[in-house]
């Protein structure tokens, strides 16, 4: 048995269950199948890194900016939480 108030593992815990409470996953109806609306968000955010990547090739910054690769994933990461954000509400 438990004694005492609860501690930061159980608020932890309840900070992750609280997603559990959805009755359904975000998902996308495409060619016959449902897809989960991550995928969606993902391939945005791979688009969004290599136009970034043809961007910076096109108009020269890559021979100035250092750390192209890690700046092309930050710039898709960001765009696929925001499209996750604002498109699916999570």
């Amino acid at each position: 048995m438990l004694y005492g108030p609860p501690g930061p593992a159980w608020a932890g815990l309840a900070v992750c269950l609280g997603a559990c409470a959805e009755t359904q996953s975000p998902s996308l109806y495409f060619a016959g199948a449902y897809f989960p609306a991550w995928m969606l968000c993902a391939g945005l955010g791979v688009l969004v890194g290599l136009l970034a990547r043809a961007l910076m090739l096109a108009t020269g910054l890559a021979e100035r900016l250092p750390l192209q690769l890690w700046l092309c994933s930050a710039l898709g990461l960001l765009a696929a939480l925001a499209a996750a954000r604002y498109g699916f509400d999570r």
